[in-house]
């Protein structure tokens, strides 16, 4: 699709119903890289050829630091995930050291930035899924575009986390206190936010 404002509109509303899907059936539960490949397979496809497919190519923003090497997704995430599967996902952690724990591995597995497209999406989802896993609700529709670029810019370029702990410090509450028990999600809040994917990897890989 060469029209790039039909792709977004196409993008939006099938991620919406996508991502919807993934609320009422979450992928495994295993949290590794095949979870994240999964997720990122039923969120784009019916968009793109190459969903749930780890990039074979270079990217990275213009004049910012590359993200991680083709050759080194795979063992780079490997390592992430062993690291979590070692913190047992994150199994009785209070809010505070939560939001800690889930601020680092969002910041990591943004670095590796393992898909041509749809890593932002990808990434939240999988922070959604972990949450829950832990009795935690994760909302990112309380921060916005510029909040999460700047804050995911500076994760990856500078190792400052401060600004992804921020976002979901803010956005993170224990399952029971959650209004979303007590009444309907909104588009807004299944979409987590509806906002256009926060890569920064649009360097003619559309």
């Amino acid at each position: 699709m060469r029209d790039q404002n039909k792709l977004n509109a196409l993008e939006e509303n099938e991620t919406f119903v996508q991502l919807a899907g993934l609320r009422a059936n979450p992928v495994g539960g295993g949290f590794d890289l095949e979870d994240l490949q999964e997720i990122h397979r039923r969120i784009f496809c019916n968009i793109y050829p190459f969903a749930g497919e780890l990039r074979n190519t270079g990217i990275k923003k213009p004049e910012g630091k590359p993200f991680t090497h083709p050759d080194g997704i795979k063992p780079h995430s490997d390592r992430i995930f062993e690291s979590l599967k070692e913190q047992d996902y994150l199994r009785g952690l209070n809010p505070k050291a939560m939001s800690k724990e889930l601020s680092l591995y969002l910041g990591a597995i943004n670095s590796v930035h393992p898909f041509r497209e749809g890593n932002g999406r990808t990434q939240r989802e999988f922070m959604r899924e972990l949450a829950l896993h832990n009795d935690y609700i994760l909302d990112f529709s309380q921060t916005n575009q510029d909040e999460m670029e700047k804050a995911s810019k500076a994760a990856h370029e500078r190792n400052n986390l401060a600004g992804l702990h921020k976002i979901i410090k803010r956005g993170l509450t224990p399952i029971g206190k959650h209004p979303s028990f007590t009444k309907p999600l909104s588009r807004t809040a299944v979409n987590a936010p509806e906002i256009p994917d926060m890569d920064f990897d649009h360097d003619g890989y559309e």
